[in-house]
C-alpha cells in the first residue's frame, strides 16, 4: 500500500472545540503543534471546530483565543486573523464541503457502507493486542471494478471505476 505524501509547505493546526473553557492538556497539545510547525518552518492555523451546535458556545469561542493569546501561542491563520485558506470556523466551511461531496459523487467515487452496526461498534473499539495499526480494510470499497465510460473521472476524462451495483440503470 502506498501512501499520499504533502510535499506543500508545512502546515500545522491548532483545533479546540467551543463546548467548554481549554485546560493545561490542550496547552501541551497546543505547544506540540506549534513547535512542530516553527521545526518545519512552516504556518501553524487555528480552526475553530464549531460543529457540535448543541454544546458550542460564542463566548467559548472567544475564550479560546484569549487563552491561547495569554499562553504566548502564535498562529499565521485562523478565525481572528483570517488567511488564505479561510473561513476557519468549521460552521461556515459547510458549503465548501458539500460542494467537494458532491463532486466525489458526481465522479462515482463515493460508495454506501455495508457494514452492520456490529462491524462499526468493533471499529470504534481500540485496537487489540496483535492487530495492526488501524488501517482502512476496505471493506465498503467496490468489490468487482468496472470501468464505466460515460462517468467522469478525476484522472481521466473517459471514465472512472465503480461497482457494478453502483453504477446507474442501463450503465454497462
Amino acid at each position: 500500500m502506498t501512501t499520499a505524501r504533502f510535499t506543500g509547505p508545512y502546515r500545522g493546526r491548532l483545533a479546540p472545540s467551543p463546548t467548554g473553557y481549554l485546560h493545561l492538556g490542550h496547552a501541551r497539545t497546543f505547544w506540540i503543534a506549534q513547535q512542530r510547525a516553527r521545526g518545519h518552518r512552516g504556518d501553524l492555523v487555528l480552526r475553530n471546530e464549531d460543529l457540535d451546535r448543541s454544546r458550542c458556545r460564542p463566548e467559548f469561542a472567544t475564550a479560546i483565543i484569549e487563552d491561547l493569546r495569554w499562553f504566548g501561542f502564535e498562529w499565521q491563520e485562523g478565525p481572528d486573523c483570517g488567511g488564505p485558506f479561510g473561513p476557519y470556523a468549521q460552521s461556515e466551511r459547510l458549503t465548501l464541503y458539500r460542494n467537494a461531496f458532491d463532486r466525489l459523487r458526481i465522479l462515482g467515487r463515493v460508495y454506501p457502507c455495508r457494514c452492520s452496526r456490529r462491524d462499526v461498534l468493533r471499529a470504534l473499539q481500540a485496537p487489540h493486542e496483535g492487530d495492526d495499526e488501524p488501517v482502512y480494510p476496505g471493506t465498503c470499497r467496490p468489490r468487482v471494478v468496472h470501468a464505466v465510460r460515460d462517468a467522469p473521472s478525476l484522472s481521466s476524462p473517459q471514465g472512472t471505476l465503480r461497482d457494478a451495483a453502483d453504477r446507474p440503470e442501463g450503465v454497462n
